[in-house]
């Protein structure tokens, strides 16, 4: 039995690893102990809009409007986000639904119908004991293609360092397809080829930062032994979940 499996992982993820590289006391956290953070608005935000640009890019007769994919988006993040206390984001996040699903699919329409939508993909770097999984938002066949869909509040000039390490593996796992990034604000949008050289260069890295995970977790078997190491700063993002940042408290005692 790996490491891994011994805590309990039994596959990896960009997300899982990028988690290590930016804050591993989190990481621990999430991963072997299995301590999961609450949703908030964004997230179900860019569900939801991913979910409005899918069905109008898939509709099997094209007969399907952009003002019904954005109705069909805001019920599916009104029922997600029922539960949510905070009022006056929510409400914003519904409204800028709008811009978000309008501006996707005019981002979107130029590839056409995409072949499948959210496939499962997978990978085995060597000297990996698990699989790395992940999933692509849109693929198309003649020319092959792979894209991610990303909504964000600001537009970036480029792709984004940690999505090029997502796009990494994405190229790994889909080595004769183009990896693009679509990034849609309410107001624009814009799309960015990921460069294979560049990427073949992150694979690399990710050999070593999941050797290191490896390392980490063959300290012990015992995670939170593993949890007397740490004594975190709190200063990354992850923290800013306060599920996460109380169970953290509880659990390093800082």
């Amino acid at each position: 039995m790996s490491a891994f499996e011994a805590h309990g992982i039994r596959h990896l993820s960009y997300s899982s690893i990028d988690m290590f590289r930016t804050d591993p006391a989190a990481w621990l956290l999430r991963y072997p102990m299995k301590i999961k953070g609450g949703s908030n608005v964004n997230m179900w935000r860019g569900i939801a809009a991913e979910f409005g640009v899918e069905q109008y890019l898939t509709d099997e007769f094209a007969v399907l409007s952009v003002e019904e994919a954005i109705e069909l988006a805001v019920k599916r993040f009104s029922r997600d986000t029922a539960l949510l206390t905070n009022g006056g984001d929510r409400d914003k996040a519904r409204e800028d639904l709008v811009g978000y699903v309008t501006n996707g699919i005019e981002a979107m329409k130029p590839f056409g119908k995409p072949n499948a939508t959210q496939t499962r993909l997978s990978l085995r770097l060597d000297g990996c004991p698990v699989e790395i999984m992940g999933f692509d938002d849109f693929s198309y066949t003649n020319p092959n293609l792979s894209i991610d869909l990303k909504t964000t509040g600001r537009l970036p000039s480029a792709i984004m360092d940690n999505h090029k390490r997502q796009g990494a593996l994405y190229q790994a796992m889909r080595p004769d397809y183009d990896i693009k990034f679509c990034y849609v604000t309410p107001k624009k949008f814009a799309v960015y080829d990921l460069d294979k050289d560049e990427a073949a260069e992150i694979l690399e890295e990710y050999k070593v930062t999941v050797k290191k995970m490896e390392t980490f977790l063959s300290l012990s078997n015992d995670a939170r032994e593993l949890a007397s190491i740490f004594a975190p700063s709190y200063s990354s993002f992850y923290w800013n979940d306060p599920i996460m940042r109380s169970e953290a408290k509880r659990i390093f005692g800082v």
